[in-house]
């Protein structure tokens, strides 16, 4: 039976197959972070349907840590101030506080889909770090897809389904979907 545990949004969710050198070691305000990507287990690729997005190229094992996103956190005040009226706009997370959190790298790469999403983030705001995981066993050739939340500002190819709603892209809790997948 798995090991696996989950504390908080600010800890670094661990489990019996990772090494206790792969967490995150904050050294004098140094946030080193060992592992950032299972880089061998995707790839960017084209889609005729939702661009450019994330593809699994081998198996990804439920619960494995997929990728480590560095992060921008973006103040509540300054977002409001400024960046709402941005493009990046679309591309932050939501904090339980009301800051936004701005994934750098391949965190900005990830697709939604409200029906089928196979990819879990936790936020880590304390460490200005986004981890997403394996929220099922994921098949080499599947597109890795995380859930936006319910308001959308785009028509939802993925899922065929149109919103037409206008407001924040991600659920205000800060990803709950392996909350709801019992972890």
């Amino acid at each position: 039976e798995e090991n696996f545990s989950c504390q908080s949004l600010h800890d670094f969710c661990t489990d019996s197959r990772r090494h206790p050198e792969d967490d995150c070691v904050n050294d004098g305000g140094i946030i080193r972070i060992p592992r950032v990507s299972n880089i061998n287990k995707f790839e960017i690729r084209q889609s005729e349907e939702t661009g450019r997005c994330l593809f699994a190229t081998e198996r990804i094992e439920f619960r494995e840590l997929i990728h480590s996103a560095p992060a921008l956190v973006v103040p509540r005040d300054s977002y409001e101030s400024h960046g709402r009226h941005t493009i990046l706009s679309e591309y932050v997370f939501n904090c339980p506080n009301g800051d936004k959190m701005l994934a750098f790298g391949y965190g900005s790469m990830f697709n939604h889909s409200s029906k089928s999403p196979n990819v879990d983030y936790r936020l880590d705001k304390e460490n200005a770090i986004i981890n997403y995981y394996a929220g099922k066993h994921i098949e080499a050739g599947e597109e890795l897809l995380i859930f936006y939340g319910n308001k959308l500002w785009f028509v939802n190819k993925n899922d065929d389904e149109e919103s037409g709603e206008e407001g924040d892209s991600t659920s205000s809790d800060g990803g709950d979907f392996l909350f709801r997948i019992g972890i």
